[in-house]
């Protein structure tokens, strides 16, 4: 299991964790989770980050675009 999938899964949002504990959780510091909690919510919004996907829609998605483009 990957650090993201770490603090959604395990001590992420969902469970309504703090930063701290989230950070303590994970081993990463709070500039990343804030980072990935941002992009999370972004992403239930529907709005494809730039960035890699985090939630399995915005993956498939960014695969669709990137199958498309190979096309063109």
């Amino acid at each position: 299991m990957d650090k993201i999938d770490q603090l959604i899964n395990v001590n992420g949002i969902k469970q309504g964790y703090t930063i701290r504990e989230a950070c303590d959780a994970t081993g990463v510091g709070p500039t990343a989770i804030r980072r990935w909690v941002t992009q999370l919510i972004q992403e239930f919004e529907g709005i494809t980050p730039s960035a890699n996907a985090i939630t399995p829609e915005q993956k498939r998605i960014q695969e669709l675009e990137a199958q498309i483009r190979n096309i063109e």
